[in-house]
């Protein structure tokens, strides 16, 4: 279980600022080596920058994901009558729903 402030989150983001004194070594197929070259090329980064941006996105989410939220009984009964109540209707969201996608 991990508990994230979500203020620290992206801290790290900014490298440029920052001395860079450690090093993560992977080892990689030619073929996958080739697929993060083509997306980091169109996102007009280095390999390293587009992959150190992708490894750090992606552990923030999974800690997102692993988040605990705490709150006292008040706040959860609450929360519960708000689940339990039927969704209101929204017209736009409707409208988007019934939009045709192009694929």
């Amino acid at each position: 279980m991990y508990i994230v402030s979500t203020s620290k989150l992206g801290a790290n983001m900014s490298t440029s600022a920052q001395a860079k004194s450690e090093r993560i070594n992977i080892r990689v197929s030619a073929a996958r080596r080739e697929l993060i070259e083509q997306a980091a090329a169109i996102k007009g980064q280095s390999l390293s920058e587009f992959m150190l941006a992708s490894a750090a996105e992606a552990a923030e989410h999974q800690l997102l994901d692993q988040s605990v939220f705490q709150i006292d009984a008040k706040a959860f009964k609450l929360l519960e009558r708000q689940f339990a109540a039927p969704a209101k209707s929204n017209k736009k969201l409707q409208e988007l729903l019934n939009v045709r996608t192009p694929w």
